[in-house]
Formats: C-alpha cells, structure tokens, sequence
C-alpha cells in the first residue's frame, strides 16, 4: 500500500512540474535555416549615387516577403515586370508583401519598381536566394545619410552633362545655319541641282562581297568659283552584306594635319541591299597655299560590330576643278564695200 502511495506521490509531483513549465513563457525557437522559410530580416541601404547596383530581394515560391519602405507606397507606378500571373502583390502604408506564386528557376529575375509618395522611385530585382543566403522575410529598406563630398560629385557631374548638352545644341545651331552644311545635306539626298554645284569627277573606287563604293566629285559650276571657295565629295555605297551599315562618321585629312569638313549621310544607316550617300563639303584652302597638297576621305563604317574604313586618296585640286567654259568662237567680221554710183 505505501509502495503503490509512494509512486503516486512521485507521478503527481511530474505533472505538476510539467503543467508549470508548460506555463511559463518561452524563449522563441531558433529560426531554421531552410532557405524556404521567410524568418530572415535583412537590411538595404539606398545610396545617393546613381551607380549604386540595383538591389537583390530574395524570394521563395508560397513564401511572402515584407518591404518595409522609408515612405508611403503609391499603387500607381509600382510593379513587377512581367510578373503579373507570378506573384501576388499587397501594399499599404509604407509596407509591401511580395508572394511568388511559384518558385523561381535558378538565375531568374522579375525587375520590380516602387513609387514613393515623396516621388522617389526604387528599382528593386526579385530572385531566388544564392546558396549562401536566405530568403528574405523582411527587408527593411532606408536612405543612407546625404553625404555633402557625394552630393558635390552629383552636382559636378550634372553641369558638365548639362555642359554638354549646351555645347551639343550651339554646335547643331551652327551647322543648321551653315553653308557647308546645307551644301553637304542637299548633294547627301541627291538634289545637287539646288545648289550652285555642278559634278566634275566620277571615280569607281572598289566593289567587294560586303560593298560597292564609287565617289563622285562636285565644285561649282563655271564662274561660281567667285562666289564661293568650297568644293564637295559624294561617297555612294551599296551594302552588299546581310547586316546594315552604319555610315555616320567621316574625315579628312592630308599628310600635314586634319582638314575641316561637313559631312551628312543619307541614310545613316544603309540597309542590305540598299545603296546610301555620305556627303562632305571642304574649303579649297584643305588643299594648301599652292593647291600642291594630298587630300584623303575618309567614311567610317560599322558593320555588326566591325569597325570598317572606306577611303578616297590621293585627291588632288585638279579633281575638284570645274571644266573650264570654252570661249565662243566670234563670229566673223562683216566686210563693208562701198560701190561708186
């Protein structure tokens, strides 16, 4: 009888012990590291420059991840990129959760963009969790400080764009408004019976599998040398090859220096098959004091990637001569006789 009140006793005593640790609040479990499991906070820290790389989220099919934004979420302007069928997307406040409706093949990536309403736009990567990483479960995303050394860089480098831009729009002013220019645009499309020009030389220059090229030489016609010192040259180029050419640079050079020039092509680009014009108008000065000098035309032409160089040498004053105009021959004189009466 005590035997058996003794092992009463003793069960008893364990209940009680594990009703009361049962009561007792827990520290919480520790979170696996199952790269399904969302039990993952990671900090992102967006920075001022705009070459910082666009941030990774780490996602898991049937898995939700919480984007917590440094401002409220505007629904207008915020989106995954052809992840309409793919995920399920949830925002309030300054909060968004992110639900792949499947798991992610390795290497795939869905470009998603956050719309703030302070105007600030985010530019975020949704993929699969690398082998050494977790997926994420809250991602917690703020602004770094502002930096006044990374703020002046911005700004040096916005007004040297801005630089540019102002150099780039005078430079195009001055040659909408040029006579070289408007020669060299006209005689391009073909339309050298606009100008004062007249051809004066045609030379074949080659013909390969991936080309056929021909100059032709224009100067103005008789007595227009008074009334202006600039001469033309016409590349015409059929692109033989299956990719298109690219016709939009252009030189000129002799053997002491880099002449002036302005050229237009027409088109810019040349189709297979198609046949297009790369003008340039020069003064005569190019060709020195005496007219004793060399002159070398250039196209440069890019053909899938290849750089290629098509050139007219040896050009000299004479080929931009216009004919000289042959004198009327007089007509005779008439004689006068006087008959006596």
């Amino acid at each position: 009888m005590s035997l058996h009140l003794r092992e009463l006793t003793v069960l008893c005593l364990a209940l009680a012990s594990a009703v009361a640790s049962a009561q007792e609040p827990r520290e919480p479990p520790c979170y696996p590291a199952d790269p399904r499991q969302p039990h993952y906070v990671r900090p992102i820290v967006l920075r001022q420059s705009s070459m910082e790389r666009v941030p990774d989220i780490y996602v898991a099919g049937g898995v939700p991840t919480i984007l917590h934004l440094p401002a409220k979420v505007m629904a207008r302007g915020t989106g995954i990129r052809g992840g309409a069928r793919r995920f399920k997307l949830v925002m309030g406040g300054d909060q968004l959760l992110v639900t792949p409706m499947r798991g992610l093949a390795k290497g795939e990536r869905f470009p998603m963009v956050v719309a703030l309403a302070d105007g600030t736009v985010i530019s975020l990567s949704l993929t699969s969790a690398p082998e050494d990483q977790r997926t994420d479960g809250l991602v917690e995303i703020s602004r770094a400080p502002e930096n006044a050394d990374e703020l002046r860089i911005q700004l040096a480098a916005m007004t040297a764009r801005a630089q540019g831009f102002e150099a780039g729009l005078r430079e195009a002013l001055r040659q909408q408004d040029s006579e070289a220019f408007g020669l060299a645009g006209l005689l391009a499309g073909g339309q050298a019976k606009l100008t004062s020009f007249v051809q004066v030389r045609y030379r074949h220059l080659f013909e390969s599998a991936n080309q056929t090229v021909s100059i032709r030489m224009f100067a103005p016609g008789p007595g227009g040398e008074h009334l202006t010192n600039l001469v033309g040259a016409v590349f015409e180029i059929t692109n033989n090859s299956a990719l298109p050419l690219d016709v939009s640079y252009g030189r000129a050079l002799t053997e002491s220096a880099d002449v002036p020039l302005a050229a237009r092509a027409q088109p810019r680009i040349i189709p297979s098959g198609e046949t297009g014009a790369v003008a340039m108008v020069l003064d005569r000065a190019a060709f020195g004091p005496d007219g004793s000098e060399k002159l070398q035309l250039d196209v440069f032409a890019m053909d899938g990637g290849r750089l290629q160089q098509i050139s007219a040498a040896n050009l000299v004053l004479e080929d931009f001569a216009a004919p000289r105009q042959q004198p009327k021959p007089s007509a005779p004189a008439e004689s006068h006789f006087w008959w006596p009466f």
